[in-house]
């Protein structure tokens, strides 16, 4: 797992972002954190209460592998 590797979402982190959904890593900040983003097909971030990267657990996440 690396900065801007892309991943398929495990499980639901709100409404808006959800299990099978695909994003990228922004940030690595320890190994129980990681920074994402997911963006919509017209290229703009999946927004939710304003938010528009989140903050996870690597363990919710599959690395896509090309």
């Amino acid at each position: 797992m690396k900065q801007f590797d892309t991943f398929i979402l495990l499980e639901d982190v709100n409404p808006k972002v959800k299990q099978g959904m695909e994003g990228v890593i922004l940030d690595i900040y320890n190994p129980m954190i990681i920074e994402v983003e997911f963006v919509q097909e017209d290229g703009t971030n999946i927004e939710f209460e304003g938010q528009i990267t989140y903050q996870i657990s690597p363990k919710i996440i599959k690395i896509k592998t090309t």
